[in-house]
């Protein structure tokens, strides 16, 4: 899929209609990944953030390269939930889980995932945590 049909499912699914109700199929989605637990306003959320972001800073010169097209970065999406649905619903964020996720190009494989991780340089000689590449 090139960057333009890329986009187009994309704001299908993130800009609908404003003056209507509409159906829509979700098709399976790659995502870039970061897992954590605790309170994801807290560092390790905002790290998980800059993470993100940063490897698709390191993704846009390869679609450049490969497709010649811009790629525009992503929105920033969350999933959260707790073991115990007391600690979720009465807001005890320090008990919940979380997963920061940014939709990731369909054609970038695990390997060059992988390079892309090794690529990205936050903090000198740390890994990013937990960095996956998932479908949803």
């Amino acid at each position: 899929m090139d960057v333009t049909g890329f986009h187009d499912r994309l704001a299908d699914l993130y800009l609908p209609p404003r003056d209507r109700f509409s159906v829509v199929d979700v098709p399976e989605i790659r995502f870039a990944v970061i897992d954590g637990i605790g309170n994801p306003r807290e560092d390790t959320g905002a790290q998980a953030v800059k993470w993100l972001y940063s490897v698709a800073h390191v993704v846009k010169p390869l679609v450049k390269e490969r497709l010649g097209k811009n790629f525009l970065d992503p929105p920033l999406e969350w999933l959260y939930w707790a073991d115990n649905e007391a600690d979720f619903t009465e807001g005890k964020t320090d008990r919940w889980s979380w997963r920061a996720m940014i939709v990731c190009v369909d054609w970038i494989s695990p390997e060059q995932f992988e390079v892309v991780g090794r690529n990205v340089v936050l903090l000198p000689n740390e890994p990013i945590p937990n960095l996956a590449l998932t479908m949803f």
